[in-house]
């Protein structure tokens, strides 16, 4: 996905991966004007919540640069007033509030920021994986002049997420997070609303919400779950740039 972004752009990419907890190494992968130009794997620990914050914290950023923060992980509801916390580690508490994320966002410079989360928003506990039974469509159709329009020609902060609160987020052990593949699947003529070729990412998202409540009942009938829904939640859409 990234490289048929970097396509339409000279594009300079780091993707933040893990530190060995042993070694204390990163692994980094770096991509420019389409090509890979740095790829070393090395053995990774878990991602930790204030390593997520240091890196956005000391991102320089420049006007026409894009930000995208995707998590796919453990999440829950905490305190008094529900915030939304993303979960790291489970076994330490390493966390980190939702909210925060989307306000050093906001602190930055950039044409585009993006917050998407495939995670929970229930209080406590996790969901079961779907057994592999379930028959999926495939991901892989896309259309690169559709990944243009929503990566390189939108202003704003997307700011996105897997559900309503109270619910769980749900997946399957072959596909990975039911929103993240109704997403995938998203990027595709069918999501174009109005036929006039340019796929915005709200439109994106509406069909996108569709295709997750979709593959959520068929969950519903294998495992006979009390949650009736998946609703994924869109709290800001940017706008649209020619």
């Amino acid at each position: 996905l990234l490289r048929q972004v970097s396509q339409h752009a000279n594009v300079h990419l780091t993707v933040m991966t893990s530190e060995d907890e042993v070694t204390g190494k990163v692994t980094t992968m770096t991509l420019s004007a389409g090509n890979i130009r740095h790829n070393k794997s090395v053995p990774q620990g878990l991602i930790k919540g204030h390593q997520v914050n240091d890196w956005l914290n000391n991102l320089r950023v420049g006007e026409h640069d894009t930000i995208l923060i995707y998590y796919s992980g453990h999440g829950t509801m905490r305190g008094y007033n529900d915030k939304h916390v993303l979960n790291f580690d489970q076994q330490t508490e390493d966390e980190v509030l939702r909210s925060d994320l989307r306000v050093q966002l906001e602190g930055k410079p950039g044409r585009l920021k993006m917050l998407i989360t495939d995670t929970c928003s229930n209080r406590s506990g996790t969901p079961e994986l779907v057994a592999k039974s379930i028959n999926f469509a495939s991901i892989r159709q896309r259309r690169t002049a559709y990944i243009k329009n929503l990566f390189l020609q939108h202003k704003g902060i997307l700011d996105i997420t897997a559900v309503e609160p109270g619910h769980y987020a749900w997946g399957s052990t072959d596909i990975g997070g039911f929103f993240t593949v109704a997403l995938l699947q998203s990027f595709t003529a069918e999501s174009d609303a109005n036929d006039d070729r340019f796929l915005t990412w709200k439109e994106v998202f509406e069909n996108a919400q569709m295709k997750t409540d979709a593959l959520f009942k068929q969950t519903v009938r294998i495992n006979n779950v009390d949650q009736k829904t998946q609703k994924p939640v869109g709290h800001s859409f940017p706008a649209r740039v020619d």
